[in-house]
């Protein structure tokens, strides 16, 4: 489902985990993950340089996967998600430099854009819930995986679908 290589990380996502590093070694590698894990409606327009959207399909099967029973107390994002949506967003401003970024309709629920500054808060609030949910499904199905033809051997964070079914374990 996504296969990030923090070598090859564009500079705004570098700045980003070595930020997250400072607030959790041990997660910050789940955020920058989730960034990755947006479909084209939560995406915002321009997108932040080095980011695709995911497919309707492998977000299908993203939601398939376990980890948001997690989630199901939490009122307010993390700060490692909060902390990923501000870089994000950031990233997305940069892109658009001159233009105004065009925010997720999803994020907006069908409200007009006219004021992108009355937008960007809750636009952020939304992408932090939305990172935390993705991170957590991350945090239970992720792996650590090497590109052993790359040279040298690169390690990448990676997101599978049935492989993440039989490598883990569920309480």
């Amino acid at each position: 489902l996504a296969l990030v290589y923090p070598s090859r990380d564009a500079p705004w996502l570098a700045t980003l985990r070595s930020e997250l590093r400072t607030l959790s070694e041990a997660c910050a590698w789940q955020y920058c993950v989730a960034v990755h894990c947006l479909t084209a409606g939560e995406l915002p327009e321009p997108c932040p340089e080095g980011v695709r959207p995911l497919s309707e399909a492998a977000r299908e099967k993203l939601q398939e996967l376990c980890g948001a029973e997690d989630l199901e107390d939490a009122t307010e994002p993390s700060e490692l998600a909060e902390t990923a949506a501000k870089h994000f967003l950031a990233a997305a401003e940069a892109a658009a430099s001159a233009q105004e970024v065009r925010w997720p309709d999803a994020a907006l629920k069908g409200e007009a854009t006219a004021s992108n500054a009355m937008h960007r808060d809750r636009v952020a609030r939304w992408l932090a819930d939305r990172l935390d949910e993705i991170a957590v499904r991350v945090s239970r199905n992720g792996f650590q995986v090497m590109d052993l033809a790359a040279r040298p051997p690169t390690s990448a964070d990676a997101l599978f679908h049935r492989v993440s079914f039989f490598n883990h374990c569920c309480a």
